[in-house]
């Protein structure tokens, strides 16, 4: 016994050192040809992350970038989708049948995990984990009458993501092979869902770019890549379902799928061969809703009201039957003709706005009911709300709709929250509508003596507004203070975001392009940074949600002019994807895009390949970049929870100074690196280093462990 004790604890010792080993040390980081001159890459063929929007009429080759390590190599951690980017330049002649690939993504040491890069329609377990897409390219030019667009930098940008294999119905499109033109680029987005029970640790995988496809395809370059997985907190993974809330201010606008997937620069609806549709278009565009939610959901983004299932005071069979599934996380639902899974496991509706055409108590009563009996709630994920107003103007709109919040707050004794888009001060200039409200409609009121935030429940600030170019910002504690109050329907305050052209400064085409308009947006010529920092402003300010006010809204028919930049109206050949010009900014309130399928549709510029029977909904670069942001909140709202509130200010801090002033990409990568970082630590503490002194001014403070 004697000789096999110190055997016994010499084994202990080594089982525990090797539970606690950092699978993120230098010892098990791949090894990779670092030599960017060696054959197996190529001059015209390079790699960035997902922060670069490289013009197809514009950049070639930093001469650095062959493969994805140090700086640029990748991070994340389970259930997070990262990104990067391939980038091809023609030499000059011409390229055919480009074709851009991956392998899969596996680890070696101190584990054993494969991410498969394995195409096919997602099942409901989640995957497929990688997906190619290619880049396609949006036309931003100057609108007829006005000088210059928002950057000054007219060009093709890219924006439409054309998947190699379309993940929801497992149809292979005509992203690849594709003629490249002489001395063009052709870029390819390729993200990666870490799966929720992958290993930490680094994964290795290889880029293979070919050009004479299909046939005997020629190599052009081979480029390692390296994924670095941190540990989530507790060994679990990132929530499918965000914890920032995101609400859409209109729902998906009717028909806008058919036209572009059936009838392309037309106003002819006519969509019945839709699966499961049975030659019915308003059923149609039933499924095509509720496909389009279940990919914004997949980007950690809210779906929208559904429009075609309002039950009012009858029954909600349809309504449980069909947007159940996007609320409940499983498949969605296409009768006989199969369904279409998220790719996201989990990934569902975070809040459901009421479709009401008529409000009344027993149409309230109806909603609320059928919400609770089906496990919904209305104040739990999703919280059932209504849209009250959108940004009320002058004394009768407050009037108006602070009596109809008053109403409604009384059809039942757990009230339904009620929106209101405006900030605190009611866009400061309608104080004194406010103020003639506060007198001529509240007194006596049953509510509190400020009744106009009374008959608030969720309030949704505009950028701008809050914080105007030049300053100052409003008073953000009464803010704080109002949400932490009670209103007298008992419904919990909540504060949200939102911005819109004012932003850019271009709402009514006055682009200017200056410094006094440097917020965050989301227009295809505006930076990857600026379409990716809007979450990092929303946790500056200290709100938990979020608005964005359409998806898709220059492929509704009668906005077919105003998104036309030169004037004139759409047509199958120039409109769906390349005119996306609207309220003065390129691609601002367009996150998706349809393609369209058949022989018929051949020579329209959104036709998805002679493979497509299904017409498919294709995400933006742009959206990528909304769902990066997303998930960068997520790492601020854990580590805030966990009790490193002042490490998360100091982070957020060295991004972002105030509303519009916001650091670079590589500033926000190095913070998001940080907090990454500093995370794994938690799992693995040998380098965890001490939470770094809080940043004054920010509303979320340390909190205790939850």
């Amino acid at each position: 016994m004697k000789y096999w004790l110190p055997i016994l604890l010499l084994l202990l010792a080594c089982e525990t050192a090797s539970a606690t080993v950092d699978p993120l040390t230098a010892p098990y980081v791949p090894s990779v040809d670092t030599n960017c001159a060696h054959a197996q890459y190529s001059t015209t063929s390079w790699m960035t992350d997902g922060g670069t929007k490289l013009r197809q009429d514009s950049g070639t080759n930093p001469g650095n970038s062959c493969y994805l390590s140090g700086s640029t190599q990748l991070y994340g951690t389970q259930n997070e989708f990262v990104d990067f980017q391939v980038h091809y330049r023609d030499a000059g002649s011409g390229t055919t049948g480009l074709k851009i690939t991956i392998g899969n993504f596996v680890q070696s040491s101190p584990g054993s995990y494969t991410i498969s890069s394995a195409t096919g329609a997602a099942s409901g377990s989640g995957g497929p984990y990688v997906n190619v897409y290619r880049e396609w390219y949006t036309h931003v030019s100057v609108k007829t009458g006005v000088s210059t667009s928002f950057y000054n930098a007219t060009g093709y940008y890219p924006d439409v993501l054309i998947p190699t294999v379309d993940p929801y119905w497992g149809q292979t499109t005509n992203a690849w092979p594709y003629t490249v033109a002489a001395s063009n680029n052709q870029s390819a987005f390729i993200e990666v869902l870490i799966p929720q029970a992958a290993l930490s640790g680094y994964y290795l995988a290889s880029v293979l770019v070919q050009s004479g496809c299909p046939g005997s395809c020629t190599t052009v370059a081979t480029m390692p890549v390296v994924l670095a997985v941190w540990q989530w907190p507790s060994a679990g993974y990132m929530p499918s379902k965000s914890t920032l809330t995101i609400v859409p201010q209109d729902g998906e606008s009717y028909n806008m799928g058919c036209l572009q997937m059936y009838n392309p620069g037309t106003t002819t609806v006519s969509c019945g061969s839709y699966p499961g549709a049975g030659g019915n278009s308003d059923t149609a565009n039933s499924f095509i809703f509720l496909d389009t939610s279940q990919i914004l959901n997949d980007h950690r983004y809210g779906g929208g009201v559904f429009q075609n299932f309002f039950p009012e005071a009858g029954s909600f069979s349809n309504y449980t039957t069909y947007v159940g599934p996007v609320i409940n996380s499983t498949c969605n639902l296409h009768l006989s003709a199969g369904s279409s899974c998220p790719i996201l496991a989990g990934a569902a509706e975070t809040t459901q706005q009421m479709s009401v055409l008529t409000p009344s108590a027993s149409v309230w009563s109806n909603w609320q009911t059928n919400f609770n009996s089906n496990g919904w709630g209305t104040s739990g994920t999703p919280p059932l709300f209504n849209y009250l107003v959108d940004e009320p103007s002058g004394t009768s709109a407050f009037e108006t709709a602070m009596t109809t919040a008053n109403t409604q707050h009384g059809y039942l004794a757990t009230a339904i929250p009620e929106l209101v888009t405006t900030d605190i001060w009611f866009n400061q200039a309608n104080q004194s509508a406010a103020n003639t409200f506060q007198t001529t409609v509240c007194t006596g009121a049953s509510l509190a003596a400020n009744c106009i935030l009374n008959g608030i429940d969720w309030l949704v600030s505009l950028n701008t507004v809050l914080e105007p170019p030049g300053g100052p910002i409003q008073t953000l504690s009464a803010y704080t203070n109002w949400v932490a109050g009670t209103n007298a329907d008992g419904v919990p305050r909540r504060w949200f975001a939102y911005q819109d052209c004012t932003s850019t400064g271009t709402c009514s085409n006055n682009v200017t392009g200056d410094s006094s308009h440097s917020y965050t947006n989301y227009d295809i010529d505006g930076t990857p940074v600026a379409n990716r920092a809007f979450e990092w402003m929303t946790y500056f300010h200290g709100q938990t949600g979020e608005i964005y006010f359409q998806t898709s809204i220059c492929a509704i028919n009668y906005n077919y002019t105003s998104c036309y930049p030169t004037g004139g109206s759409y047509t199958a050949a120039n409109g769906p994807w390349s005119d996306t010009y609207y309220s003065g900014g390129w691609g601002d309130g367009t996150l998706l895009y349809f393609c369209s399928a058949g022989a018929g549709n051949s020579a329209a510029e959104n036709y998805c390949g002679a493979s497509v029977t299904t017409p498919l909904i294709y995400p933006s670069f742009r959206l990528k970049m909304m769902r990066d942001g997303v998930q960068d909140y997520e790492y601020m709202y854990k580590l805030n929870a966990l009790g490193y509130g002042s490490t998360v200010s100091t982070q957020v801090s060295s991004e972002v100074t105030n509303s519009y002033t916001f650091g670079s990409w590589s500033t926000l990568i190095s913070a998001r690196l940080a907090l990454g970082n500093f995370m794994h630590a938690l799992s693995y503490p040998a380098g965890q280093s001490s939470p770094a002194p809080s940043r004054s001014g920010l509303l979320l403070a340390d909190k205790g462990a939850q």
